[in-house]
């Protein structure tokens, strides 16, 4: 690992806001296994209910990422919806966030991901920057999202904390995160490493023969 990335990784803020909407809990267990894998990036993720979240705290937050679902026809899930509408009435400018969106829907309604969408279009419209364009999901969510979280959090943990996304070490960040980097990581953010000595282990084995009534 390089002595920037080492210098980058070590050095401010490196929290990750992540936001879920969710009706049946798909969005709110995606969200969850995002925050454990973002450790691997070296971010401290905080996970966020919509329901209850205020979103003036945000002007605060340099890396947020949304993972919401659409109910019914285009509708925001139950947990989101109050939240969405409080956005619509007062939101802050957020020129210093930059996010991502990953959308669950279903192709069999017309508004497919509608929900996730306008979340992307809000807080575009609201001056944040996008790190990864938004990632629509149909009910076999699992392969979409997962190829999002390739992308996504390794360009999100690009971002330092003054709120300004460092390409130059985006590759070298998605093999540290991904523990594709030659070097042996030292530091907080060490992965384990495994000790794989060879053992030598001699064996005697006795037995009794009841035939002979001898042991050996």
């Amino acid at each position: 690992m390089s002595d920037e990335l080492t210098s980058f990784l070590s050095d401010g803020d490196r929290s990750l806001h992540i936001l879920f909407g969710s009706q049946s809990g798909n969005s709110e267990d995606l969200a969850v296994k995002f925050g454990k894998q973002a450790k691997s990036y070296g971010l401290e993720s905080t996970v966020h209910d919509m329901d209850g979240f205020d979103f003036a705290s945000v002007t605060s937050m340099s890396r947020v990422l949304i993972i919401c679902s659409t109910w019914g026809e285009g509708e925001m899930p139950d947990n989101a919806e109050a939240l969405w509408q409080s956005v619509q009435s007062d939101a802050p400018a957020l020129a210093s966030m930059h996010y991502s969106v990953c959308a669950i829907g279903d192709t069999s309604y017309d508004e497919f991901c509608k929900a996730g969408l306008d979340w992307d279009q809000k807080l575009s419209g609201l001056g944040a920057t996008s790190v990864q364009e938004i990632q629509l999901c149909d009910v076999d969510f699992e392969p979409p999202w997962i190829e999002w979280v390739q992308e996504a959090l390794p360009r999100i943990a690009c971002v330092d904390d003054s709120g300004t996304l460092q390409v130059e070490l985006f590759e070298e960040m998605k093999a540290y995160g991904t523990s594709d980097d030659d070097d042996i990581i030292e530091g907080d953010y060490a992965p384990g490493i495994i000790d794989s000595t060879e053992i030598a282990v001699e064996l005697e084995l006795f037995r009794y023969c009841p035939a002979q009534g001898e042991r050996g």
